[in-house]
C-alpha cells in the first residue's frame, strides 16, 4: 500500500511539474508583433501641451465654480440644494429652508479625525456642517454628510 501512494506522490508531482514548467514557457514567450518597433516617431519627445487659462480642478474657486447650480436629491425629488455664489441653498417642495455661506476646505472644522483631513480641497464648510465631496462632475454630486456618514447624491437640474 505504501508503494502505491508513493508511486502516485510521484506521478503528480511530475505532472504539476509539468504543467507550472509549461504554462511559465507559454507566459515568457512574447510574440513580435505585440513590441511595436522604434522607429524616428516613437523617439521623438512628445509635444507638451500648452497651459490651460482654466483655474486648477483642484483650487477652492475651481470646485466652487463646479458646484454652481441647483442639484435635485436622487433619493427624494422634492429635495433641492442649490450653490448661488458662495451660498448654499437647502430647498424642500420649492421653499426655501435655509441660505447659508459655504466655503471649500482640506478639513472640516473642529474635527479630530484624522480621517476628515486631506491634502486636497475636498470638503463643502457652511456654518457648522461639513461634506465630504465623493464625486463632482457636469452631471452628479456625491456627498457624505460627515457628522451622520450618510450618502447624498444628486444630479444638476440648472
Amino acid at each position: 500500500m505504501k508503494k502505491i501512494i508513493i508511486v502516485l506522490h510521484l506521478i503528480g508531482g511530475s505532472l504539476l511539474f509539468g504543467c507550472s514548467s509549461s504554462n511559465s514557457q507559454k507566459n515568457s514567450e512574447t510574440p513580435k508583433d505585440s513590441i511595436p518597433p522604434k522607429t524616428e516617431e516613437t523617439e521623438t519627445k512628445k509635444e507638451v501641451p500648452e497651459k490651460s487659462q482654466k483655474p486648477d480642478a483642484d483650487t477652492p474657486e475651481a470646485i466652487s465654480q463646479k458646484l454652481q447650480g441647483k442639484w435635485r436629491s436622487l433619493d427624494d425629488a422634492k429635495s433641492i440644494v442649490e450653490f448661488s455664489g458662495e451660498f448654499r441653498l437647502d430647498i424642500y417642495e420649492k421653499e426655501q429652508l435655509t441660505k447659508e455661506k459655504f466655503s471649500i476646505a482640506k478639513a472640516c472644522p473642529e474635527s479630530e479625525n484624522p480621517n476628515l483631513k486631506s491634502d486636497k480641497f475636498e470638503y463643502i464648510v457652511a456654518e457648522d456642517m461639513c461634506w465630504s465631496i465623493d464625486t463632482l462632475d457636469d452631471k452628479n454630486l456625491i456627498l457624505m454628510y460627515t457628522a451622520r456618514g450618510n450618502i447624498l447624491r444628486y444630479e444638476k437640474i440648472k
